[in-house]
């Protein structure tokens, strides 16, 4: 039987998802019902420790307990910026590639980052066969989008190392959209041509992604990533907060105390966590510094205040990336969340005023979507040969020509109605029906056009009221709601004349099927069938 697995080897935390005979995805949880595994290897004296074992010993044991190695994964030393300090391990060169300099059972050694990631991934994958009870036969990986195919390729040889079968690495859009089922099973009524915005905010990132899905085939159309907007910038900002209130009570400033800091840190990503579902929780830090603690309740609200900056700035990057793509806050259709910094209610708020009718899909564990999406993927390819896999997904078929424009029709007010957005890999095929126009008509005129997106309209800058003490009641503007963009015809592609249609037929009732097929040289057929009769008509663009 074949037992395969999603695998999310992410910055701070990984998580490991697998189909359940009910049909539903399971996130596999440790010996003590943790689903998250942190992505940390430790060295001690007499042992080495991965996940939650070597987290428990960072503070104590900073030096030698070894994170964020997933960011180091293909680069070169000269690439690195290494921290060398006491709650840093240190980072030396080995034949060129980065490597962590480590006290083990009494001895330094060295351990190149394909070899950490290796005994990570290793520790990931025996969790995997303990949950399950038996031999996990293939994993399918996400990557980041920025991931060079050198790294993806140093990324799958230490997996294989650690006794994983590699079956295919995706992206994390897409195998967030995977899970979100995004596309996947349109309903009567519900559009088979969306775009997604994809938002994944880890610790150490925030990456946005416009994702289309035309017919079921995932595009991402533009990618952005900004490596000062994760969740451990958030996380500064609370363990600032915790600093300058444990100096107001104690008078001790520990601004340049890495150590405290340190301690500070660990106790501010619980409390972060915490204030993502209430609105005041405690924040607890033995012995900061001289032998001083810190207890008290952090309000979400003082929170929010501190990291004001971070949140404009993460409006900022998504209005950015809708600018390069060239669209409209209303045109998107559906913003899929991942990863666990998207849980907290001031971002999802900010991401409101973009976006005021767009679903937010909740619907899916932000920190589970990856693992989930890339579980759902290897359920689907279980069945392949690795060498069918691999050959599918060379560039020569993957990578298909797309449509530039959108292909469609105009309406009686010459208003364009798409049929086939743009973006949309060919070849590609849509089929609908329409009725005739008036009573007794015979013949029908049929003409396809390529589209162009009208202008934007111009973003209206924001003023900002200042209080001069009236009375006067003032009423408060509306801002304009998100449009969906607009297209006008430019080329005629093709045009079609169905003749002698049924005699004396009344407005609407005959049944008229409209068939456009696009092929991947770019050529454009339109067939037109009235279905009582059968009678047809086939046109071709030049």
């Amino acid at each position: 039987m074949e037992t395969v697995i999603g695998i999310n080897f992410g910055s701070t935390n990984s998580s490991i998802a697998v189909l359940a005979p009910n049909g539903h995805f399971n996130v596999i949880a440790n010996a003590d019902g943790e689903r998250m595994i942190p992505s940390v290897v430790g060295f001690s004296n007499d042992e080495e420790v991965s996940g939650t074992q070597a987290l428990q010993q960072v503070v104590r044991n900073p030096k030698n307990t070894l994170q964020g190695f997933r960011k180091l994964i293909g680069k070169k030393f000269e690439e690195v910026k290494a921290s060398s300090d006491v709650t840093h391990p240190d980072i030396v060169s080995k034949d060129g590639i980065p490597a962590y300099k480590v006290t083990f059972k009494e001895q330094e050694h060295i351990f190149t980052v394909p070899e950490i990631v290796t005994k990570h991934l290793k520790h990931v994958h025996e969790e995997a066969e303990a949950y399950l009870g038996n031999k996990v036969t293939g994993a399918v990986l996400a990557v980041p989008t920025y991931f060079t195919e050198h790294q993806r390729e140093v990324l799958a040889k230490s997996a294989a190392d650690a006794g994983i079968n590699v079956l295919q690495t995706i992206k994390e859009p897409v195998a967030a959209a995977l899970a979100y089922n995004f596309g996947q099973n349109p309903t009567k009524g519900d559009a088979q041509d969306k775009t997604a915005l994809v938002l994944d905010m880890g610790a150490s990132s925030f990456d946005v992604t416009v994702l289309s899905v035309r017919s079921g085939i995932y595009t991402i159309l533009e990618t952005a990533h900004d490596e000062a907007l994760g969740g451990e910038a958030f996380t500064d900002e609370l363990v600032q907060l915790v600093a300058q209130e444990f100096k107001k009570k104690t008078k001790v400033d520990v601004s340049g105390n890495k150590k405290a800091l340190l301690k500070i840190r660990t106790a501010a990503e619980i409390t972060k966590k915490q204030l993502a579902r209430s609105a005041s929780a405690p924040c607890s830090v033995e012995s900061v510094a001289e032998g001083l603690d810190y207890h008290a309740s952090i309000n979400r609200l003082r929170f929010e205040l501190a990291a004001t900056k971070l949140f404009a700035k993460c409006n900022a990057l998504i209005e950015h990336i809708l600018e390069k793509a060239q669209l409209t806050a209303g045109a998107i259709d559906e913003i899929l969340l991942v990863g666990g910094a998207t849980r907290m209610p001031k971002f999802q708020s900010r991401i409101r005023d973009i976006f005021p009718e767009t679903p937010m899909r909740l619907d899916q564990e932000s920190d589970e979507a990856i693992a989930v999406g890339c579980a759902a993927q290897a359920s689907l390819i279980a069945g392949f040969e690795k060498e069918d896999i691999a050959a599918s997904t060379k560039e020569n078929i993957t990578v298909a020509p797309h449509t530039v424009k959108p292909i469609g029709v105009t309406g009686p007010n010459d208003e364009f109605f798409t049929i086939i957005p743009s973006h949309t890999p060919l070849p590609a095929k849509r089929v609908f029906e329409f009725g005739q126009a008036a009573d007794g008509q015979t013949e029908v005129y049929f003409a396809l056009y390529e589209g162009e997106q009208d202008p934007l309209p111009p973003k209206k800058e924001k003023v900002e009221k200042v209080d001069i003490g009236s009375d006067d009641e003032e009423e408060e503007e509306e801002e304009d709601l998100p449009v969906k963009p607009t297209y006008h015809k430019t080329t005629l592609l093709a045009e079609v004349v169905l003749k002698e249609l049924p005699a004396g037929a009344k407005a609407g009732t005959l049944k008229i099927e409209a068939t456009v097929q696009v092929d991947a040289s770019g050529k454009t057929i339109i067939t037109l069938r009235e279905k009582k009769s059968g009678k047809q008509v086939r046109a071709e663009s030049a």
